[in-house]
């Protein structure tokens, strides 16, 4: 799933997480460990003073020649800016930047959109391919897990091959479910037998929503680039909401060109000397919702007549503030163009399908005193002892943007305070 993907990194801030049972001080030391092992492109910016890097600014990424110029014209409108509620930087990005023992450095070759070929834009296979040399890993692929149980003091993993169907059979001290939300909803609830019994998937939705500068830059198809999120934005104003909203700036790919000629359709002959100046002028705003102002995704595993392990239906739930909350941010960019030197697009505000943002989590959200489907603080089910998960499924709700390095974090988190019980 890390092949092709944004690689942003940003930690969370506690007004996020105010109702989750661990705080942003709990998941720092795991930052570090993570972002000590992983690469990250980063800059000393004004995002430090909500979103610290715990780790080393030592090397960048070289931004494009138009995020390049449009941070100088954000920085003349800063204090206005910053008044309302709005603190932008340069991004924050899982890229080699420079080529070392481990890695190729990135070389703009603009094709991050359809996967980096020279493995400079992190990904997880990496970091399994280094941990499978070790001794003690014994590492089995073409399994199924189908159910868990515990018994004995062990757990028990109940599993079928991909190929050939043969039921295999494991066992361990420990078990850690990080398979993604749906599949560990299925993993655990199968387990628990806990038919028809729904849980909700927390989303945190996005926008996006098409800017248009005041200044044109030019050759931008001709430019070498990285193609991922240029510049990040925070904005959180407590009058209009408790949560932040988090905002991840694309300038030119070639992607946009093609859109374009769609948009336009027959007229696409009419306008392409324009595209120039259009493309130039150009800058894509993702714009993220706390899974609080977001819709949410009802997950239930129902019976089923063929097997024992149930057949998992999804079925979306608006949150109906969701659409006012967008309109909101996209008229507030509107009254300060001015000052970002730009002006949002507003009929062409699009607001994602739930789900459809890979931001999402929840359905067994951590508590201190865990409920009935909730889980503790160290990932495990009411009623489990020996089971953790670890990935997004403990999460009581979604914070706006990039929840990779998070999920790491208290993984991580889980990982270390398990192994202390044992």
């Amino acid at each position: 799933r890390s092949n092709v993907w944004g690689a942003a990194l940003l930690p969370y801030h506690q007004r996020d997480i105010q109702d989750w049972p661990i705080s942003v001080q709990d998941l720092k030391p795991f930052y570090e460990k993570i972002l000590s092992s992983i690469p990250m492109s980063s800059v000393e910016d004004d995002l430090l003073e909500d979103f610290p890097l715990y780790t080393k600014a030592n090397s960048s990424l070289k931004p494009s020649l138009q995020a390049t110029q449009w941070l100088e014209e954000l920085k003349e409108s800063k204090s206005t800016l910053s008044k309302a509620g709005f603190t932008f930087g340069r991004s924050r990005l899982a890229i080699t930047t420079e080529s070392n023992a481990d890695a190729v450095g990135c070389k703009y070759c603009t094709l991050c959109m359809y996967g980096c070929p020279y493995n400079s834009i992190y990904k997880t296979s990496l970091t399994l391919d280094a941990i499978k040399q070790n001794k003690n890993l014994t590492y089995v692929q073409g399994i199924i897990v189908e159910n868990l149980r515990e018994e004995n003091g062990k757990v028990v993993i109940q599993a079928r091959t991909r190929v050939g169907n043969e039921s295999r059979s494991f066992s361990a001290e420990r078990g850690f479910v990080g398979s993604g939300v749906v599949p560990t909803a299925k993993i655990m609830l199968g387990s628990m037998k806990a038919f028809d019994e729904p849980v909700f998937i927390r989303d945190s939705q996005h926008f996006i929503l098409p800017m248009i500068r005041h200044t044109n830059t030019k050759g931008v198809g001709e430019e070498q680039l990285f193609t991922l999120a240029q510049l990040f934005f925070e904005h959180f104003d407590e009058s209009l909401d408790s949560h932040s909203f988090i905002f991840q700036a694309y300038t030119y790919n070639d992607f946009y060109a093609e859109a374009l000629k769609n948009l336009l359709g027959p007229l696409f002959f009419l306008a392409k000397p324009m595209f120039p100046l259009i493309l130039g002028r150009l800058i894509i705003l993702q714009g993220y919702l706390h899974s609080s102002l977001s819709g949410r995704a009802k997950l239930t595993l129902n019976r089923s007549h063929k097997d024992d392990l149930g057949k998992l239906t999804i079925e979306a739930i608006k949150n109906p503030d969701t659409q006012r909350v967008v309109q909101k941010q996209g008229r507030l960019l509107w009254q300060y163009r001015r000052h970002f030197k730009a002006f949002p697009l507003l009929p062409f505000n699009n607001l994602s399908q739930i789900g459809h943002g890979n931001h999402y989590g929840g359905t067994f959200p951590m508590k201190k005193f865990p409920g009935h489907l909730e889980s503790d603080v160290l990932g495990r089910i009411k009623g489990w002892q020996r089971v953790h998960l670890v990935d997004s499924s403990t999460f009581p709700n979604i914070p706006p943007g990039p929840i990779a390095l998070t999920i790491m974090a208290n993984a991580y988190r889980i990982a270390q305070a398990s192994i202390l019980e044992l």
